[in-house]
């Protein structure tokens, strides 16, 4: 009996040292605004409460628990953050930055089967990092280049999850597959007509270890044009939905 109430102590004393003061969780929900204090727990030392503050750089570790939509509203342009552990899912919405500072640890980290879906735009501070874990999901449906250079920069190796380019509207997400390696990487078309990516000269290399998919979920067609690139192309596999796959010769 003693010994399992060791054991119960020890593991209490785990857990509770696993967090820290004014570190920050989301509630269990959908459409939690990242604005909204309802959205938010915080830990004073000893128990999770009610926050009365929303996160940002200045706090502790900030968790998006799995279960949880958080999006990233209008009203947080001026916000910064680091320390962003994603299990959940966060939206970006469009029209707004998310603001990344720069920390000593990685400053942003979208977990497996966490989904990070960028509609408006991350500056990344400089020296900023983040990651994305080999069963995470980062979406780029933004028409601007919403931090995308950094963020590909940021997971040049081949055990980076799943990348998915997403036109929504008549504009085209602003990307560079130039000197890239992905994992997977899918491209679909959500607007009507043909969504048309043609991706320009270059002598840099272009490299999906897994899976290139054309089409993905999307609703219309998309025709993926290469035929103009000069640098080394290697992908594992294709597969095509609804389009086409333009190689050059």
């Amino acid at each position: 009996m003693k010994q399992f109430l060791f054991l119960c102590i020890l593991f209490f004393s785990v857990a509770v040292s696993a967090q820290k003061l004014d570190d920050y969780k989301t509630v269990k929900g959908d459409k939690l605004l990242w604005s909204n204090l309802s959205s938010w727990n915080v830990f004073d030392g000893k128990k999770w409460v009610d926050a009365t503050a929303i996160p940002d750089s200045k706090v502790g570790i900030i968790t998006i628990e799995k279960g949880s939509t958080v999006i990233y509203d209008s009203t947080l342009n001026t916000l910064m953050v680091d320390e962003l552990k994603v299990y959940g899912e966060l939206i970006i919405n469009v029209g707004v930055t998310l603001k990344i500072a720069n920390a000593n640890s990685t400053d942003i980290v979208v977990n497996d089967g966490g989904l990070l879906n960028n509609q408006g735009t991350i500056a990344f501070d400089k020296g900023a990092k983040w990651e994305l874990a080999p069963e995470a999901t980062y979406i780029h449906s933004s028409s601007i280049q919403g931090g995308y250079g950094a963020l590909v920069a940021a997971s040049l190796n081949t055990n980076s999850g799943t990348w998915i380019v997403r036109r929504v509207d008549k504009t085209f997400p602003n990307i560079s597959f130039a000197g890239r390696i992905f994992k997977n990487l899918t491209i679909e078309n959500f607007y009507s007509g043909i969504a048309n990516f043609s991706v320009g000269q270059s002598t840099l290399g272009l490299t999906v270890t897994g899976i290139l998919n054309i089409g993905g979920n999307g609703i219309y067609p998309v025709k993926l044009d290469i035929r103009n690139y000069t640098g080394e192309i290697k992908i594992g596999e294709t597969k095509i939905k609804d389009g086409s796959f333009l190689l050059k010769n």
